[in-house]
């Protein structure tokens, strides 16, 4: 009997030795992990008061999710990077800024959303691509910073103004240094593909993310410019806005 006992514990430890060696099987954990922090970085492109631009800017992003059920996140985002524009029309007008912005955003995954939420998971290559395409919405507060030097403005031509600080003794403007602006919507499309996701024990994971951001601003001050016509008319146009195209990495927890 105790040669019975002995077998059987031998038997147990043997066991558990086998599963701890091998990864989690999908079915008992979902990888619906509830944190994720992304990082990454990529170029920018400003739309505004120049009519053509081939100039970019870079920029660096950090963000942060939270799983509120599958295939629907909100979370933080933060930027830090530059705009740049240059015109291709004979005033010579250009641009180039730095910015930082932060807001909020709720980013939904479709496919996780109308299948997965329903169904048993199926870990092939298909399944994980379709998973990983989302959709994002979100609101963010964007300053700019402008430097003597960074942007072209000819005080004899009033449609090379700006938004203007003051007026100095010879009545020359003075333009404004910082702008703040509101980003909405603010508007994510990516892909974020797990890349072992599949292997891990713990359920932790890493993805590799390339994502598209569209950001529209509440007014024209993107660029620095206030538009006006050649006869010193303000033009009413359209509000500016940027495109960040960029590369990151995500670590889900």
């Amino acid at each position: 009997m105790r040669y019975l006992l002995f077998a059987i514990l031998l038997l147990n430890l043997s066991v558990t030795n086998a599963q701890l060696d091998c990864p989690v099987p999908y079915a008992t954990n979902k990888g619906d992990q509830k944190y994720h922090i992304t990082t990454g970085i990529g170029l920018t492109k400003l739309y505004g008061d120049m009519d053509k631009s081939g100039t970019m800017g870079t920029a660096f992003f950090l963000k942060f999710d939270y799983r509120l059920l599958t295939g629907l996140h909100v979370g933080i985002e933060a930027q830090l990077g530059s705009l740049e524009a240059v015109s291709s029309i004979v005033d010579e007008r250009y641009v180039t800024n730095n910015y930082y912005s932060g807001g909020i955003f709720v980013t939904a995954y479709p496919y996780d959303l109308i299948v997965n939420s329903k169904s048993s998971y199926n870990y092939s290559f298909k399944n994980r691509l379709l998973s990983g395409i989302y959709v994002g919405l979100g609101v963010s507060g964007i300053r700019n910073s402008y430097k003597e030097g960074d942007i072209y403005r000819d005080p004899n031509l009033l449609y090379t103004y700006g938004p203007i600080a003051y007026y100095d003794e010879n009545g020359l403007p003075v333009f404004k240094e910082k702008i703040n602006s509101l980003l909405f919507p603010a508007v994510n499309a990516g892909l974020a593909l797990p890349i072992n996701k599949h292997t891990t024990r713990t359920g932790r994971y890493w993805s590799a993310v390339l994502n598209a951001q569209f950001n529209f601003a509440n007014n024209e001050l993107l660029d620095g410019y206030i538009p006006y016509d050649q006869n010193s008319q303000r033009i009413q146009g359209r509000n500016d806005m940027y495109t960040f195209y960029s590369l990151g990495v995500r670590y889900s927890f």
